[in-house]
């Protein structure tokens, strides 16, 4: 006799639970990823901040030649 599969279903479950863990993988991985211009990832404020241990404050009285701009 076949069984029917409902949403209690130990399988279907764990199914929905592991869509669950990917959705939050992706949604982290869409929050930390940023698109590409012109194939050069750029670096936020906050991550030249956190390179050069200074304030993000401090970082907007830097010339922009010293920071490469």
């Amino acid at each position: 006799m076949e069984e029917l599969i409902t949403k209690r279903n130990k399988d279907v479950v764990t199914f929905f639970e592991s869509l669950e863990e990917l959705i939050v993988c992706l949604e982290d991985t869409f929050e930390e990823t940023r698109p590409l211009l012109n194939a050069e990832r750029y670096l936020t404020d906050k991550e030249v901040s956190d390179r050069l241990k200074v304030s993000r404050r401090t970082l907007q009285d830097y010339p922009a030649p010293v920071l490469g701009i």
